[in-house]
């Protein structure tokens, strides 16, 4: 390839105007690929979904819940992902509801019921101590 005659496709430049003497649409134009398509995973954290504690169908009655998928609750306790599944089978942290065959959220309150619950169980054991909040 000639750097003065040809362009990096190979196709004849005009030198004095510096473009390809090619015609446009010859084949020869560098080819742009179109942006991958991105799967959406199932993100149901936004919606608000009426449900009932204990289970049961789900009424009207009921206060209207928020679900958090698993990494917004992981950000919002700081735990890693094996640590909360096993405070999950330890009976320690609230299990998860199943949204569909691969998608799991939990509820907004009880994840911060159990954040409070750490709270407290951290100033008991600070007060027990001697050391209580001036």
């Amino acid at each position: 390839m000639n750097p003065e005659t040809n362009d990096l496709f190979g196709a004849p430049v005009d030198l004095h105007s510096g473009r390809s003497a090619t015609p446009t649409g010859s084949g020869l134009e560098p080819k742009v690929a179109a942006p991958a398509k991105r799967r959406r995973p199932c993100k149901p954290s936004r919606d608000r979904v009426s449900a009932v504690r204990g289970g049961g169908p789900a009424s009207v009655e009921n206060v209207s819940e928020r679900l958090m998928r698993r990494r917004e609750v992981q950000r919002m306790t700081g735990l890693s992902r094996s640590s909360l599944y096993r405070l999950i089978a330890s009976k320690e942290f609230p299990p998860p509801i199943k949204l569909s065959e691969k998608c799991v959220a939990w509820l907004e309150s009880e994840v911060s019921e159990w954040i409070a619950s750490r709270i407290c169980t951290r100033e008991a054991q600070w007060d027990r101590a001697g050391r209580g909040r001036t």
